[in-house]
């Protein structure tokens, strides 16, 4: 199944210069995240209307609560709402939401985890 993902992302990107045999799990999580991680990105801003945020300065490592964006509760359920509707995906308690909603790249990771269990299709919902 690996093999046929990197044969697909080689092809598809015409990475023809990549050695197949160097590229792992890691690597291929490494592609599909970068375009899950600017549509999280926009979500975040455009959902809350952070249009004074650069969102080149954004990454997985924000935090959105203390010490990052500084997101309240009511932020953050917006945050929620639009994660779960985007990407057909649900939080089951608050203590899971703590965990998912710590971070940009903590959210991306509940995503990529559970998107696959929640949707046939694999892409998001728009």
């Amino acid at each position: 199944m690996l093999a046929e993902v990197i044969d697909l992302i080689v092809e598809s990107l015409n990475l023809h210069f990549v050695e197949k045999s160097e590229l792992g799990p890691e690597t291929v999580l490494g592609l599909t995240r970068e375009p899950l991680l600017a549509e999280v990105i926009d979500l975040i801003v455009e959902s809350l209307n952070l249009h004074f945020v650069e969102k080149s300065e954004l990454g997985p490592e924000t935090v959105l609560g203390l010490g990052g964006l500084e997101l309240d509760s009511i932020d953050i359920l917006e945050v929620v709402v639009g994660i779960e509707k985007r990407y057909s995906i649900k939080i089951k308690n608050a203590e899971e939401g703590k965990k998912v909603f710590a971070s940009i790249g903590s959210i991306i990771e509940f995503i990529q985890e559970n998107q696959g269990a929640s949707s046939e299709s694999g892409q998001p919902k728009s």
